[in-house]
């Protein structure tokens, strides 16, 4: 049922004015994001690993090279998700823009098509990925050590460079199959600060691309990707009640995915987020420190093994990966600073000395409260206890980017002025808006607008 019903949807939907919009600043803000991840460490590593050997038209993110189109996937997979400020679809925990647009960037090279068709191409990814991480469910995921965006990001992939190559639903079903022996993902990373985890979202967009490409060369894959019985549903967790398929595939057909989506601002996991949000705003509006004796977090159950668990670790930072899943780096440093940037985290093993007495006040909790919310909505709270019997209570149903708190395009320009400099984020933003619709759409073009000035 959800095979069928997902291919059929990928190839028959027509997203409106407000998808093709929406997607649109999507990529926008993945462009900046991809193009400062591309200095991370983890970046350059691949590119030299990769490149010499590949050779082709596919445009490198933040360097002006070219490769072979899946290597380019590749590469430009891990720069999107090296620096944590990529997209986050929260109801399925996964990071669509990581994947989708790093599929189409390179797979448009070789498929020349509109933006319109890119735009529809993207919009549909997006759901393809989002609902199957939606039916499968990142609690789920995470309690076997899987990441979602990895998981599920090769079938957003295949759909959306599926759609742009003009499969029709036989042929997605095909491909999804395919993708089906490409889909994995481990969260072993999170023990020694490995790069693993940007590698997920470019192994799921050169994968994804492969399924697709072998889908329309006729290249055959089981007929039923998610409900055989080897099939995802059954590997990861077992089949889901058709009640809730059915409600995940009834959510889809309207396309939501796409303005679900979140934009991040904190430079780490999405589920540090929320009590940052809230430690900013609270240092923003004249909150003290000085003489707080405990600061406790709320976090999703969840995201608490990603963040919060064991306690001692995530209170030991020893680098860049280490703090972006650490609430207590997170939380030290907005309380410390009202704010936070890339610059923080990429110095976290020397700014880790400097917090770590507000790291080892930092306590964290779950919340049935909280939790009975998500993954629809993902909430957060805190109490900061002080030394003179003083107690603050904060608390937000959303984190910030999301549609329950909303940002708009001129934070999120400002954003990738922060990335990539002012002239560079303009001209940028400028390129993407002046995409005409029925125009070829050019991979080089938005490729070259992605790299940084001088942030």
């Amino acid at each position: 049922m959800v095979t069928e019903a997902l291919a059929e949807l990928v190839a028959a939907a027509r997203p409106g004015p407000a998808e093709r919009d929406r997607a649109r600043l999507l990529l926008a803000d993945y462009l900046a994001v991809a193009g400062a991840g591309a200095d991370a460490d983890s970046a350059r590593v691949a590119r030299d690993a990769l490149l010499p050997r590949s050779a082709g038209p596919a445009p490198v993110l933040g360097t002006g090279r070219t490769a072979a189109i899946r290597d380019a996937a590749l590469v430009n997979g891990i720069s999107a998700h090296s620096i944590e400020l990529d997209d986050t679809h929260e109801p399925s925990s996964s990071h669509p823009g990581t994947v989708i647009w790093t599929a189409l960037l390179a797979a448009a090279v070789d498929m020349p098509a509109t933006t319109a068709a890119v735009l529809d191409s993207a919009a549909t990814g997006y759901q393809a990925m989002a609902s199957l991480g939606e039916l499968l469910g990142p609690a789920e995921l995470y309690r076997q050590g899987l990441h979602p965006t990895a998981v599920c990001g090769v079938f957003g992939a295949a759909a959306a460079v599926g759609r742009l190559a003009g499969l029709d639903a036989d042929g997605l079903r095909a491909a999804f199959g395919i993708a089906l022996s490409m889909s994995a993902g481990s969260m072993a990373y999170l023990s020694d600060g490995a790069w693993t985890k940007r590698f997920h979202s470019g192994s799921a967009a050169a994968g994804g691309i492969l399924a697709a490409e072998l889908a329309a060369g006729g290249f055959t894959g089981p007929a039923d990707a998610f409900g055989d019985p080897y099939g995802l549903m059954h590997i990861y967790g077992g089949i889901r009640p058709r009640e809730r398929a059915e409600a995940v595939l009834a959510h889809a057909a309207g396309l939501p995915a796409v303005h679900e989506t979140s934009v991040k601002f904190h430079p780490c996991c999405r589920y540090m987020h929320g009590v940052m949000d809230l430690l900013a705003a609270y240092r923003s509006e004249g909150g003290r420190v000085r003489g707080v004796t405990r600061i406790d977090c709320g976090v999703l159950s969840g995201g608490m093994g990603l963040v919060g668990e064991p306690a001692d670790r995530k209170r030991t930072v020893a680098g860049v990966v280490d703090a972006q899943f650490s609430m207590p780096f997170g939380a030290a440093l907005t309380l410390s600073r009202g704010t936070s940037s890339l610059a923080d985290f990429q110095n976290a093993s020397n700014l880790a000395a400097q917090l770590q007495p507000l790291m080892d006040l930092t306590t964290m909790h779950t919340s049935a409260e909280l939790d009975a919310a998500y993954p629809a909505q993902w909430g957060a709270e805190v109490t900061l206890s002080f030394a003179d019997g003083e107690t603050v209570e904060l608390r937000t149903p959303a984190f910030r980017g999301s549609p329950g708190w909303p940002v708009g395009q001129p934070e999120i320009e400002a954003k990738a002025a922060g990335l990539l400099g002012e002239a560079a984020a303009r001209g940028l933003f400028a390129t993407v808006a002046a995409l005409g619709a029925d125009k070829v759409f050019d991979p080089g073009l938005v490729a070259t607008a992605a790299r940084a000035g001088s942030p």
